[in-house]
């Protein structure tokens, strides 16, 4: 999927609907009721694999790591690591 077609699938998914339909490619049933915020954030959220050549301030790595360790996690150990890439072929070197 390129990055115009996230971009543009994000800005459109308003509703409930659109959301679901976005995340899973058919209608699912939707219960409006009890819509909210934290269900339009949860299913709005992407993962974006493609990155800027522009450097990340340090100032906004520590917010990203700040909310981070804030988010749940399944097991709920909340075990975390951060590796801060500098490299200007974007890692592409480092080992897995």
């Amino acid at each position: 999927m390129s990055i115009s077609r996230f971009a543009f699938a994000a800005e459109t998914a308003s509703t409930p609907v659109d959301l679901l339909r976005q995340r899973y490619g058919s209608d699912q049933p939707a219960s409006t009721a009890e819509w909210n915020t934290a269900l339009e954030a949860i299913l709005s959220h992407r993962s974006v694999r493609t990155y800027l050549p522009k450097p990340v301030p340090e100032s906004v790595l520590h917010l990203i790591v700040a909310a981070a360790q804030s988010a749940p996690t399944s097991s709920g150990l909340q075990a975390w690591s951060v590796v801060a890439v500098e490299a200007p072929n974007g890692g592409k070197s480092l080992p897995n």
